[in-house]
Parts: structure tokens; sequence; C-alpha cells
């Protein structure tokens, strides 16, 4: 198996011989031998989802020599949709439910961190969480998101501070009344906060120094 993904990996980065060669149109219709690759920080690494039938895995590949050193999977049905680098060792994979390679995703998704050589591998928050951003200057922590309560009774966003490590989370900002949604400048100052109630209104709020 470790030989395969070595073969379709590099495969992809591999020169085009004849551009004027004609295609048959199943090419344009098979599903992709890789996706979503994404450099590291430092650039010395390659993630990789490569699509397995009825699983997509995520390779770790080594940018200058293109040797694969590790593969994650996820098991029957589960699919890594998304890949980030949280620091130079430690990659976020963002995996949900989808039965059948051409179907939609089904649910939320989780999201799990792992060293790229493999260790501290674990579930870093269940679905219901989304990635809001990578803290630049703290490699060992993350912004997440969530909404608690329902729309017509006061739902309001939530961003927490989550160590990718340890899993421990801490409250960075707490929106207002029927928010689901924060905006943060580049020094994760909140700016803006937006959602809906029950009947489908929306809202847009600008935080100022006194809150919403």
């Amino acid at each position: 198996m470790k030989k395969i993904l070595i073969g379709i990996v590099l495969t992809a980065f591999m020169p085009w011989v004849s551009l004027a060669k004609t295609l048959p149109a199943e090419y344009f219709a098979k599903e992709p031998e890789f996706k979503g690759v994404r450099l590291s920080p430092d650039g010395k690494h390659l993630a990789v989802l490569v699509p397995m039938g009825r699983e997509t895995r995520v390779a770790i590949l080594k940018t200058e020599s293109k040797k694969l050193l590790s593969v994650f999977e996820y098991g029957e049905d589960h699919h890594a949709y998304s890949v980030t680098w949280a620091n130079n060792e430690r990659i976020l994979v963002r995996v949900g439910i989808k039965w059948g390679p051409l179907d939609y995703e089904m649910g939320s998704a989780e999201m799990f961190a792992t060293n790229i050589d493999g260790s501290h591998r674990k579930r870093i928050f269940e679905p219901g969480y989304s990635l809001v951003d990578i803290l630049r200057d703290e490699p060992r922590h993350v912004l997440v998101s969530r909404s608690w309560g329902s729309k017509g009774a006061g739902g309001k966003a939530h961003v927490m501070e989550l160590n990718i490590y340890t899993k421990r989370m801490s409250r960075f900002v707490v929106g207002p009344e029927h928010s689901s949604r924060i905006v943060f400048d580049r020094d994760y100052k909140p700016r803006y906060a937006s959602g809906s109630d029950e009947k489908y209104n929306s809202y847009v709020f600008k935080y100022v120094v006194d809150g919403w």
C-alpha cells in the first residue's frame, strides 16, 4: 500500500511528456489521484490528500526528495477533507463521513491533530466546532468557534483558544445574540460579527471598545 501511495503522489509531480496527446473522455470524469496539496511553513514537507476509494488519506512527503514520510487513514467511509499546517511538526485534518466516492459530506466534520511523524495523534474537537485561524505567534494554539443556544433563544458565537497538543480550551471572545460568525483582523482582534434569527433576519455587529 505504501508503494502505491508513493506512485500516486510522485506521478503528480512528473512533467507532461506530450501535451498534444488526445485524452479519452473518461480521463476528465474519474476521481483525482491526489488533491489539497499544502506546503509546511518552513517549506520542508508537503501534506497531500489521497482518495483511496471509500476513504481519503493524508500523505506527508519531504519536499526536496518527494520521499514518503507517513500516511494517515481514518477508516472506511471517512474522508480527510482538508489539511492545515498548525506549525512545522503538526497538522490539523478535517475528517467527515461520506458514503460513496462522489457523494456529498454527511453532517459536521471532526478535527484531528497529529505530528507528521505519526506521534501525538488525537481528535482535538468534535463536530459542531470550526477552525477559525492559526495563531502565528503561538504555534501550540489555534482559534476555534461554535455557536451555543438556538437562534431564536439568543444563540451566540463563542471563539475559544485551543491547545492542539493537550486539547485544553480557554475563552477568547463571545459574540452578541444572534451571532454565528466573528471576523478578526490580522492581530486577532474581533471586528465584526454576523448571524440571523429564527425568522432569517440577518444581523451584522461591529466591535467597539466597550463591546458589541
